[in-house]
């Protein structure tokens, strides 16, 4: 398989569940810059917003949720496409996340091949919206 390209901001309060998630994406050939909250993700982000071409992001997390954390991210660049996994989203979070623009809610324990499908289909959304304009 083909190594994958584009910046990924990846959001985990579980520093363990990040560091795995970060090295997966990052063999994937993805650059990937870990956070392990929503204050430091909003730091790195409005830091360089333009710079990431996806958001992933646990759901569950003690500041606020990931969708909130998409709200707030996408507030400021609407065209920010992300993802949101999790172990307990229940119909009406998924409901809710597909509604501000969640390309895939992927459920814990992701499994790889799943994931790099939806990071993969994620970023190739990116590239066909270059190609157009």
């Amino acid at each position: 398989r083909s190594m994958l390209r584009g910046r990924v901001l990846l959001v985990d309060d579980e520093p363990s569940v990040l560091a795995v998630l970060r090295e997966t994406l990052v063999t994937w050939g993805l650059t990937v810059e870990a956070c392990a909250s929503v204050e430091a993700a909003e730091r790195v982000f409005a830091a360089a917003p333009e710079f990431f071409d996806l958001l992933v992001t646990d759901h569950v997390m003690p500041q606020m949720t990931g969708i909130e954390l998409a709200e707030r991210l996408r507030a400021r660049l609407p065209t920010l496409r992300w993802l949101l996994y999790t172990g307990f989203a229940d119909e009406a979070s998924i409901a809710r996340a597909r509604s501000l623009g969640a390309l895939a809610v992927l459920h814990k324990p992701v499994e790889a091949i799943k994931g790099r499908t939806a990071i993969e289909s994620a970023l190739q959304t990116a590239d066909d919206q270059l190609d157009g304009d």
